[in-house]
């Protein structure tokens, strides 16, 4: 399955039509999933397993103080701003779309909204450390 990171109506996934995403976030959704308790655990899980990636990355930075950080929109640039384009190239190959920033504000952007599961975004990691390692210097 391909994961889309952006911020389209139904832009934290992808591979489906805008009412099966419709589907996919109602209340029998939040049912499904275990309620809405169950799917806040979700989400800090997700955002915890890319926030501890870039905290702990040197190639990779989060320009928002811990406190202030949204469990859905994790913004973040590389150390050199010249590979962005290619990092977006080679997410695109592995079925990864809508990572590029803010015209404003530049870098990248994942966003993880509910709809996202947990194996899109430790694709994204698998997919950062991956381009970490062939371009770090």
């Amino acid at each position: 399955m391909a994961a889309i990171f952006g911020s389209g109506a139904y832009g934290a996934i992808s591979g489906h039509s805008a009412s099966r995403c419709a589907k996919l976030s109602g209340p029998r959704s939040a049912r499904r999933q275990g309620g809405l308790a169950a799917i806040e655990k979700q989400n800090i899980a997700k955002a915890n397993l890319l926030y501890d990636y870039l905290d702990a990355s040197s190639f990779y930075a989060n320009p928002v103080r811990k406190e202030d950080r949204s469990r859905m929109n994790v913004p973040f640039t590389l150390k050199d701003a010249a590979l962005d384009e290619e990092f977006l190239k080679g997410a695109k190959a592995k079925g990864m779309a809508q990572l590029k920033g803010h015209r404003s504000v530049g870098g990248m952007r994942a966003s993880i909204y509910n709809a996202m599961p947990v194996a899109g975004v430790a694709a994204l990691v698998a997919y950062m450390k991956e381009f970490e390692a062939r371009f770090a210097k």
